[in-house]
C-alpha cells in the first residue's frame, strides 16, 4: 500500500430532513476531516456522494453541501455507491481510505439491514476506517443503534453530533490512533 495517499469518501443524506444546522455541523465535519488527513497524507482525494433514497457522486463540495429535496432516505444507496468508487478507482492495497457517512440518521427501516450489510462489506474490502456521523438527535437513531450493536470492527466507529461544540470529540472518537 502506498502509505502517503489517502482517499475520503464523503456521503450524505441530502433528504428534505438535513436542515440548514445539520448542514453546517456536517460541513464542519468534513472540513476537519480533510485537514487531520492531510496532516497525515502528503496527497488526499476526496470523493462526493449525496444520497436520498439513490446515490450519486457529485463533482465538488458545492454540489455537496447544497440543499436536498423533501424525499426519503436510503442509506445503503451511499454506501453500495462507495463500494463501487472503491472497486473502480481506489484499489484498498493501494490507498489509505476512509468513508465517512454524514446523516439526520433518518432511513427508511426496510433500509437498515442493507446498510449494516454494506457497511460490513466496506470493511471487509480493506478500507481503513469508516465513520458514521448522525448529526442532530439527542438519542441514537435505529440505524446508529444497530451499527454499535451488530459490528464489532475496531476501525468502524459511529458518533452522535447534535449541537456545533460537538463537531471536534466526534472526529477525536473517529480518528482515535487505536483504531488507525
Amino acid at each position: 500500500k502506498e502509505q502517503n495517499i489517502a482517499v475520503v469518501i464523503f456521503m450524505m443524506d441530502r433528504s428534505g430532513s438535513m436542515g440548514e444546522d445539520e448542514t453546517y455541523i456536517a460541513r464542519a465535519v468534513c472540513w476537519w476531516a480533510v485537514e487531520f488527513l492531510r496532516s497525515k497524507y502528503p496527497k488526499v482525494d476526496i470523493v462526493f456522494i449525496v444520497h436520498e433514497t439513490e446515490a450519486k457522486e457529485v463533482e465538488n463540495e458545492q454540489d455537496f453541501f447544497k440543499q436536498g429535496s423533501s424525499g426519503g432516505t436510503m442509506c445503503s444507496s451511499a454506501n453500495r455507491l462507495a463500494v463501487d468508487v472503491i472497486k473502480n478507482r481506489y484499489p484498498p492495497d493501494q490507498y489509505n481510505i476512509y468513508p465517512l457517512h454524514l446523516s439526520d440518521g433518518d432511513n427508511y427501516s426496510i433500509d437498515n439491514e442493507e446498510c449494516l450489510r454494506v457497511v460490513q462489506e466496506l470493511l471487509n474490502m480493506g478500507i481503513n476506517q469508516y465513520g458514521y456521523v448522525q448529526i442532530g438527535r439527542q438519542s441514537d437513531s435505529t440505524l446508529l443503534s444497530l451499527y454499535r450493536y451488530a459490528i464489532k470492527d475496531p476501525r468502524f466507529n459511529g458518533v452522535n453530533i447534535h449541537e456545533k461544540q460537538h463537531v471536534w470529540y466526534a472526529l477525536q472518537e473517529i480518528f482515535k490512533p487505536d483504531k488507525q
